[in-house]
């Protein structure tokens, strides 16, 4: 894995493939436009009625969806 990290430190991911774990989901699966998809879900969605993990948003959440933390 080393190898291939040297290669292509950012290769991103898809949500699907995603590990669950990913400290950094934000930006191997949003990029740089997590931050403009915030802001978006923010003004459509004010008390994150629409919830996945690692979703855009989702670190407002307990990693069971139950409990919000924001």
């Amino acid at each position: 894995m080393d190898g291939l990290l040297a290669v292509a430190p950012s290769p991103g991911s898809y949500v699907s493939e995603s590990d669950y774990f990913n400290a950094r989901w934000q930006e191997a699966f949003w990029g740089t436009n997590y931050r403009r998809l915030r802001a978006v879900k923010d003004r459509i969605d004010p008390t994150g009625l629409f919830f996945v993990h690692h979703g855009v948003g989702s670190e407002d959440w307990s990693a069971d969806g139950f409990t919000r933390l924001a």
